[in-house]
């Protein structure tokens, strides 16, 4: 799925699913976890560049331990020892939560709702996003949800 730049336009992944855009440098992306205790995880290509790359989740589920910071897999309750060994906890996102990240270059973005059993308490939810071209658009939170948004399916 190609994700044009938008008005607020929330977008939303299923269950157990994930889609594909570009975000443009400037350009901001908002994750909304709509019903709480949704983990997402996030990955990124510096666009043309297969070298340059962030994916928290391949970090987290192969690896076992990460080096990067906390926050990495949105919305997940990450615990990291001494020795660098990942735990995971329920996710403390409640309904509504979100976060902006702003792109520093051009990206080629996959985006989910994790389907990890254990990173979501047992249960699966969709992943809500909205892509801005400027911060102004974001400034007041994504709006109350519409009547086809409340049903987590």
């Amino acid at each position: 799925m190609e994700s044009k730049t938008t008005n607020r336009r929330v977008t939303r992944i299923r269950p157990q699913s994930g889609a594909a855009f570009t975000l443009r440098r400037g350009h901001t992306l908002r994750v909304i976890d709509r019903f709480g205790e949704q983990v997402s995880d996030l990955f990124a290509f510096a666009a043309g560049n297969k070298d340059c790359w962030l994916s928290s989740g391949r970090s987290l589920d192969y690896a076992g331990h990460t080096n990067l910071t906390t926050g990495d897999v949105l919305y997940a309750n990450v615990s990291v020892d001494p020795a660098g060994r990942i735990t995971m906890g329920v996710p403390r996102s409640r309904a509504g939560d979100w976060i902006d990240l702003r792109a520093h270059m051009d990206l080629w973005c996959g985006l989910t709702a994790c389907s990890a059993e254990g990173s979501n308490n047992g249960t699966f939810k969709p992943i809500d996003f909205i892509i801005s071209e400027t911060a102004a658009d974001l400034r007041a939170p994504h709006s109350a949800a519409s009547a086809s948004e409340r049903s987590p399916e």
